[in-house]
């Protein structure tokens, strides 16, 4: 199956705090949120009553969700390799950090597109592994924000396609 094992949401972009600091990092820039959001993760997973998905996992890899190349060159870095180092931080110390995945850039930002299919088409593809990448059994892939999740399940398909067992999203 190309689905992910498991997906489990920090909170709801509905949240004024959650969205605002993801808007302040994301589109402004303000990196001066990330403590904020350090917070944010080890208050949740404190508060967290559910068992992780990847529960009894002990050689479990993290990996984000590369931002297009064209967004990254704009922002000047890519949030989502932020946020991973705090899930990695505060949530699963024990996961390898990994880079397999590599991202294309698309004409169309995800965020632009309403709907579901059009999110699908226009992600599909954009994934490619590393050259030469040896691929763990079971991997976390760590995003900013999930909307309709189309992009977790590309590249969780891509990932799946090289080797990988299992793959969650955060």
């Amino acid at each position: 199956s190309d689905a992910l094992d498991g997906l489990t949401a920090a909170g709801f972009y509905h949240a004024r705090t959650l969205r605002d600091m993801l808007q302040a990092l994301k589109y402004h820039g303000v990196r001066c949120v990330l403590p904020s959001v350090r917070i944010f993760f080890h208050e949740w997973k404190e508060q967290r009553l559910d068992p992780w998905p990847w529960v009894g996992v002990s050689a479990l890899a993290i990996q984000h969700l590369p931002a297009a190349v064209n967004r990254v060159r704009e922002r000047g870095f890519d949030q989502a390799i932020m946020f991973t180092e705090i899930v990695c931080q505060e949530i699963v110390p024990w996961a390898v950090r990994v880079d397999l995945l590599v991202r294309s850039s698309s004409a169309t930002t995800q965020a632009s597109l309403v709907h579901g299919s059009l999110r699908d088409a226009n992600i599909r593809g954009a994934f490619s592994i590393h050259a030469g990448s040896i691929l763990p059994s079971e991997i976390l892939l760590v995003d900013d924000v999930v909307t309709t999740g189309s992009t977790m399940r590309e590249a969780a398909r891509i990932l799946r396609a090289a080797g990988a067992q299992k793959v969650y999203g955060i």
